[in-house]
């Protein structure tokens, strides 16, 4: 259904979840996905969006599916998350005090 939701009248940006699409997909639910039919299915809501003038955006865990999915022509790109964020510098404190 794809065409007929991306139709819809005032709508203006449509998110792709990774995990969840995986999910959906039957495929095991993670962020960045090599998987050919994630991908496929990827490139298809990307198409579609740019039929009906709609922003893509999507959710990525890394700079290297950022930068895939940017160059793709996604206009919209999540890298990361606040918490995934603090939970990283966290760590990194963490081993600069157990390093001294």
């Amino acid at each position: 259904n794809l065409d007929a939701i991306l139709a819809t009248p005032g709508l203006d940006v449509a998110y792709v979840g990774p995990s969840d699409l995986a999910f959906a997909l039957g495929l095991e639910p993670r962020g960045d996905n090599d998987d050919p039919l994630h991908i496929r299915t990827v490139e298809e809501i990307l198409a579609a969006c740019r039929r009906h003038g709609v922003v893509a955006g999507i959710h990525t865990g890394s700079r290297t599916f950022s930068r895939r999915w940017l160059d793709a022509g996604f206009q919209m790109v999540t890298l990361g998350s606040d918490t995934g964020f603090l939970r990283e510098r966290a760590r990194s404190e963490l081993r600069e005090l157990q390093e001294k």
